[in-house]
């Protein structure tokens, strides 16, 4: 998983405190997050800048995010942009957190998924990774403004497929896959 995908999937709309274990060091990078925003980053006795250029390079080994923590310290400015990439991340408040170019929304008339399957899907999920299943579907549903028991366009189910199985452990991928046919 690189910063960006780890940011969008647990600090997206968030207050927070994302914890990272980057290879290379056993000091653990803890970012500050309100409101979806990094406000704030510490590793070890390392600066701000410091910190940006080791984590653009090294591999992340383990995320947690802790919902709710609030910001000791923060800087003067957010550090999103830095910390992932002029335009890689929008806020939630700027721009919508899935890119149009994600979820393609079909023309009226376009192929639609049972409301059936989908339940399928989630139920399949959800009894795989277990409790903490439901709020990252919800998260999920929430990005591809999915109302429940409706039927759903086709790409929003295959982009929510995928980014769901993206999720499931890797040595049981093929069970959720078999699952949810």
């Amino acid at each position: 998983m690189d910063l960006a995908t780890a940011f969008q999937k647990y600090a997206q709309n968030e207050n927070g405190q994302l914890v990272l274990q980057f290879s290379g060091t056993e000091h653990l990078c803890k970012i500050s997050i309100e409101d979806g925003e990094a406000v704030d980053i510490r590793l070890g006795r390392f600066d701000v800048d410091e910190t940006i250029e080791f984590v653009s390079s090294h591999e992340i080994i383990e995320v947690s995010f802790i919902k709710g923590f609030v910001p000791k310290k923060k800087l003067p400015v957010p550090i999103t942009d830095r910390l992932l990439g002029e335009g890689a991340y929008k806020s939630p408040e700027k721009k919508p957190s899935v890119a149009k170019s994600d979820i393609a929304k079909p023309s009226s008339g376009g192929e639609q998924v049972a409301a059936a399957k989908i339940n399928k899907v989630i139920s399949g999920y959800v009894d795989i990774v277990g409790p903490l299943g439901v709020v990252m579907l919800e998260n999920l549903l929430k990005k591809i403004d999915y109302t429940r028991n409706s039927p759903m366009p086709a790409d929003d189910y295959t982009f929510m497929v995928e980014k769901l199985a993206a999720d499931v452990p890797e040595n049981m991928r093929v069970e959720f896959m078999q699952t949810i046919k």
